[in-house]
């Protein structure tokens, strides 16, 4: 019994296994073939559910073009990336959107170490073993918004900053302390932002900022979300109970030195709701302190870009027995990361830039349970000797 007395019911499962090589000669071999597997959905359906995360923008009951978007994403991601130099130049604004609708779609699964996995994550990820990260996409012309918010985005596969940039991310760090304006997300500046704390917490980095990163477990780093990002869109929102954090304490007018951008040690912290919409906490660094006034509203969406609705913008105190700071900033979609600035009370607006007297910040959501509590003795390191700095 040949192929071609097969139906077409089997036909269709047989094509939507094959690879794109494959699919193409069962094409070649007659009509009935290629128009099985050139007009039917159901292949490009089960081809693209077979290497994707379901796609989040489908809409149950309306037709889907599985075929356009797979072939898209083939097309771009995969056999694209090369010539397009993926993390070392300009993408195309079909590209970005190509990567920004794979992240939105990513579902995230926690594994049996406690890392988060997903088919889209899978593939993003392997850009970053092949030297070629998205950690530098750019945009051009209206294409700045959605590049940065990719790059937000995949700051787990963000390489290490050049030692020439990283003068300008700290310059812009400390010069531009708004992560939202009049509700909207700054996304140039929040990947700037992740940029220069990737610097810090890189295995490869010779900062000393976060000098317990080599005391830190794989599955405590950065990382990916947990289910898919619609998860985290509406009132309702709900944070991770532990996180790790950095701060930096550095002067933004004296250009930094690799090994001394920070005296900020590895931040301890634990969270809890106490309403809808409202936090409070508690945590150490070089002492221990308290979270209160944390509020977490939501942002307005960007006119520019699609799902742009999870992100979160969000503000604290953290106060110790003598002393207390206000940090402010803006919640990833996903709620596994913060990022925004520090200052004391009442300084946003002063002209003042002194050293202690604002900077930026990073929290990271790590798996409950998590402590660094006996992992190092940070009074004891060599910076911290003597007399102590007033820490935010």
């Amino acid at each position: 019994m040949t192929l071609l007395l097969f139906p077409p019911e089997i036909l269709k499962l047989v094509a939507g296994e094959l690879s794109d090589t494959d699919l193409c000669t069962f094409c070649l071999v007659c009509r009935k073939f290629n128009s099985i597997a050139q007009d039917d959905q159901v292949v490009w359906r089960a081809k693209l559910l077979r290497i994707y995360d379901e796609p989040s923008s489908k809409v149950p009951g309306k037709p889907y073009d599985w075929k356009r978007v797979y072939q898209s994403r083939q097309q771009i991601i995969l056999r694209g990336a090369p010539s397009m130099e993926l993390g070392a130049g300009n993408l195309s604004e079909e590209a970005l959107e190509v990567i920004w609708d794979m992240l939105h779609d990513a579902r995230g699964y926690k594994s049996a170490t406690k890392e988060i996995t997903g088919k889209n994550f899978k593939i993003l990820d392997s850009f970053k073993h092949q030297n070629r990260t998205l950690g530098l996409l750019e945009g051009r012309g209206n294409n700045y918004a959605l590049a940065a918010a990719v790059n937000v985005l995949t700051t787990p596969l963000l390489r290490l900053p050049e030692e020439k940039d990283l003068y300008d991310l700290h310059t812009m760090v400390y010069s531009t302390p708004a992560v939202s304006f009049d509700g909207y997300p700054q996304f140039q500046v929040i990947a700037a932002l992740a940029k220069y704390f990737i610097y810090h917490i890189h295995k490869d980095s010779e900062s000393d900022m976060l000098y317990q990163r080599r005391l830190m477990q794989p599955n405590e780093y950065p990382s990916w979300w947990e289910g898919k990002l619609s998860d985290y869109v509406g009132p309702c929102h709900k944070i991770p109970l532990k996180w790790y954090g950095a701060y930096a304490y550095a002067q933004r007018t004296i250009r930094p030195q690799l090994r001394d951008l920070s005296d900020g040690p590895l931040v301890d912290v634990t969270l809890s709701m106490t309403s809808h919409n409202e936090f409070q906490g508690s945590g150490c660094d070089i002492q221990n302190f308290t979270i209160t006034h944390g509020k977490i509203s939501s942002t307005k969406p960007d006119p520019t870009l699609r799902y742009s609705g999870a992100w979160k913008h969000i503000e604290f105190r953290k106060s110790y027995d003598s002393h207390e700071w206000t940090y402010e900033g803006a919640m990833l979609p996903g709620n596994n990361m913060i990022l925004g600035h520090w200052r004391r009370p009442g300084t946003l607006n002063s002209p003042e830039n002194f050293r202690g007297n604002n900077g930026p910040f990073f929290l990271w959501a790590v798996p409950e349970g998590s402590t660094i509590a006996g992992r190092d003795d940070r009074l004891g390191f060599p910076r911290y000797r003597g007399v102590l700095p007033m820490y935010p």
